[in-house]
């Protein structure tokens, strides 16, 4: 499968993650890279427990002409955190390099819009330069590298 209309995110249907959705999300993990990164995950998995049952936050499967394309986390912003935490973002093996996820990225802030004095963070592995490659090419800008973060680098776009 290729992705079709590169440049058009408004295709990008997002739906909350459902338990119809895991089996071929858990297929994504057969990808050494991924499952480096996010992994490793299990059919019997706690993370699906914890999505399904998750009170904050939201857990997105992101479908394009039916097919899943991508799956992404993120918590809202609160009186005490100024800012959306996107906690984890896959692209579809196959449709690495795409545009999927610059994409995926741009619907997400089209569909929770910033307010002022807002922003958005996440946490990238200091081991995945590939993701933070791809943050910053996407305007973030990183906040703070390894030792601190338990070896994460702090990303933000405001």
């Amino acid at each position: 499968m290729e992705l079709k209309n590169k440049g058009d995110y408004t295709n990008l249907i997002f739906q909350k993650f459902k338990r119809v959705d895991f089996p071929e999300y858990l297929s994504w993990f057969e990808d050494s890279e991924l499952d480096k990164q996010l992994g490793p995950m299990t059919e019997n998995d706690e993370w699906l427990t914890s999505v399904l049952e998750k009170k904050e936050g939201v857990e997105y499967s992101i479908f394009q002409n039916g097919h899943m394309v991508a799956e992404l986390g993120f918590y809202p912003s609160t009186k005490e955190q100024s800012y959306y935490l996107l906690s984890n973002l896959a692209v579809k093996p196959s449709l690495r390099g795409q545009g999927i996820g610059k994409l995926v990225l741009e619907k997400l802030m089209k569909l929770h819009p910033l307010k002022k004095g807002e922003a958005w963070r996440t946490y990238v592995d200091n081991e995945n330069l590939k993701a933070k490659r791809f943050f910053e090419k996407s305007d973030w800008v990183c906040l703070s590298e390894p030792p601190e973060n338990n070896n994460m680098f702090l990303l933000e776009w405001s």
